[in-house]
């Protein structure tokens, strides 16, 4: 896969909305000033502006992470995911109990299986207003920090569907239909750059 390539935030949220136009996922309310004000304090954190602009803008954000609405009451809000991680012990090598979770990390995705999308808190970048993204579960003392910011998270997730996409293929080598459907309204909003994917 072409991992040099870059596109805008804009280009990424309209991609990522086309890919999870027909997926299953959890009805969440949009963020509004009321529930951002909430989840800043609740959290001791000011959410980087880039996952507030994706929350709002697509319909669809949660197919991939918590709530950034008002739904409060939802086990799928961030708030509520946060709670449990924070709740949650681990004894490691027969020593004493201690929080699973690294307090300065906050849980933005909850895969079924408990691999988490976190935010560092301590990694706030003053100018910008954003974190570092890592990956984390319990049981890792720190995690891994794999992108810089939200938006290179969301560009590496929404290309690598893309990606995906393009090499579902059949026993002949044809891209299946169901993939080249998602791939012909993909392209028109990459346009021929979508070819290099196939890189």
């Amino acid at each position: 896969m072409a991992d040099t390539m870059r596109y805008d935030f804009a280009t990424m949220m309209a991609i990522y909305d086309l890919l999870h136009e027909s997926a299953y996922g959890l009805a969440v309310s949009p963020p509004s000033p009321t529930s951002i004000a909430k989840i800043n304090a609740h959290l001791d954190i000011e959410l980087p502006g880039r996952l507030i602009d994706f929350a709002s803008y697509s319909s669809r954000y949660g197919c991939w992470g918590a709530s950034l609405g008002e739904d409060y009451r939802s086990d799928n809000h961030i708030i509520r995911i946060n709670s449990r991680y924070k709740r949650m012990r681990r004894r490691r090598h027969g020593g004493r109990w201690r929080a699973a979770k690294p307090e300065s990390y906050v849980v933005l995705n909850e895969a079924h299986d408990d691999d988490c999308i976190c935010l560092d808190r301590d990694s706030k970048d003053e100018r910008t207003g954003e974190y570092h993204i890592l990956y984390w579960y319990p049981g890792m003392t720190a995690g891994d920090p794999c992108w810089d910011d939200f938006e290179a998270y969301l560009h590496h997730i929404t290309i690598q569907q893309v990606w995906n996409l393009l090499n579902d293929r059949t026993s002949k080598g044809h891209v299946r239909a169901r993939s080249m459907a998602v791939i012909e309204k993909a392209e028109a909003i990459l346009g021929e750059q979508i070819l290099k994917l196939r890189e």
